[in-house]
This record gives C-alpha cells, structure tokens and sequence, in this order.
C-alpha cells in the first residue's frame, strides 16, 4: 500500500511513501522536502527514510491518530534521527538541532497543515514529556545509518549527512530563493 499527499506551499514535492508492518511504518518512494521561508528553513529527506509517524501510545489512538499529519511525523523522525539535516538559506549552511527545536519544528509543521491549537500543543507537550527517550538512543547507537534504512554507515562509524542539498545550497552557489523550484 502507499500514500501519496498533494504538494502543499511548504512542501513543493509530493509525499510519497509505502506504508508497511501492518500500517505502523512508511518508506518513503522519493525526496521529500520541507521549506518555511518565513522561518528560513530547508529539510531534504531522502528516499528510503522509514519512519514509525507519531510515535503515540495505543491507547491514545482515538484522539491522537498515528498516521494522521505524516508531514510532520516524517520531518520530527528525520531531525531526530540527524539533527544536523537542516540547512538555512541565507547562511548556507548545515545547522545541528536541539530536541526543544526538533519539537518545535514538528508544532509548526502541524500548525501549516492545519492542525487545532490544543491538537498541536497536546501533541507537542506529549513529545516534550517522552521523546527525550528516542532523542538519547539516537545520540548514542553510533550503528544508525544516516539515511534511516537501518543499514550501518559504511566508511566510519560517523554518519554523514547523505541528503542531496536543494538546488542552490552550497559553498558557490547564490543563495536559495524561496519557494524552491522543482522540475
């Protein structure tokens, strides 16, 4: 099965993923990007991240689906797992991440995508008051690869970051205009 979301103003290419492990998982098919001018962020996530969504206890699933906003989850998973995949235009440069600004992020993500104010902030006070568990197993199993497939980094145990930069990022190109353009 897959999913496949619109292209939405902040992200300007479609989501697509295979859902897998009984609906619980999602791999992504392609890129996917994530752009907020107003908070000039850039996030490249490559093809074959696997994310588990919102990370939501069973019991809860009535109120808080999983699956529900995957933009956002997919994101929040991404960052946790590579705090530094994140690019400012203006500076072009990469950016590490701390757990309050990963989880802020995922509130924003969920505020662009049209989630409630008490929905946004229920689930970003749920991470706040849990996530740290997931935020420290990733800072220290230096087995994770850095593309999310599970495979082990394969020069060094360092993982580096293996998303392709948006078209305009790097050290001679001009600053990236806002939105990105895509083919």
């Amino acid at each position: 099965m897959t999913i496949s979301n619109p292209v939405h103003p902040y992200f300007p290419l479609p989501l697509r993923g295979e859902i897998f492990n009984k609906g619980r998982r999602v791999r992504l098919l392609e890129p996917f990007i994530y752009q907020d001018e107003e908070k000039e962020i850039i996030i490249t996530i490559p093809e074959g991240f696997e994310s588990d969504y919102n990370s939501v206890p069973v019991g809860l699933w009535n109120l808080f689906p999983p699956w529900e906003y995957p933009e956002a989850a997919i994101i929040h998973d991404w960052l946790y797992k590579h705090p530094q995949g994140f690019y400012k235009p203006a500076s072009k440069d990469k950016v590490e991440l701390n757990r309050r600004e990963v989880d802020d992020i995922h509130r924003r993500v969920l505020d662009l995508l049209g989630a409630s104010f008490w929905r946004r902030q229920s689930m970003w006070l749920g991470i706040r008051a849990g996530g740290h568990w997931a935020w420290n197993r990733y800072r220290n199993d230096s087995s994770l690869s850095d593309t999310g497939t599970g495979e082990p980094a394969e020069s060094s145990n360092q993982p580096s970051l293996s998303a392709p930069l948006p078209a305009g990022v790097g050290s001679s190109d001009p600053p990236v205009k806002f939105p990105l353009q895509t083919p």
